[in-house]
């Protein structure tokens, strides 16, 4: 008996919880919680498109000794590159950083 009430209650502080949206609305006064922007071209593909094949062949693995590893490039151009290179899984991810110096 005493479970049928607990959820009763809390059916209720639920519903008490779902209360309607709030409009948002601009300094004007405009609301804008009905406009949708339509997405940018280049953001259209995203995540539904096919993906890309894993294809190891790319580059090969990097060594142990350059993982969680600091990479530095000699200045030219006046920028720097830096990079370090991670394991997750099986999978390497190398991250390069440019610095105009």
């Amino acid at each position: 008996m005493t479970s049928t009430v607990a959820r009763e209650l809390h059916k209720e502080e639920r519903t008490e919880l779902e209360a309607p949206a709030i409009p948002i609305t601009t300094a004007s006064g405009t609301d804008v919680t009905s406009v949708h922007l339509a997405a940018p071209a280049h953001t259209r593909l995203g995540l539904d498109g096919p993906g890309l094949s894993d294809d190891a062949s790319v580059l090969p693995v990097p060594s142990h000794v350059v993982l969680h590893h600091l990479s530095t490039s000699a200045i030219r151009n006046g920028v720097l590159a830096v990079g370090n290179t991670t394991r997750y899984r099986t999978k390497y991810l190398t991250t390069i950083y440019y610095k105009p110096t």
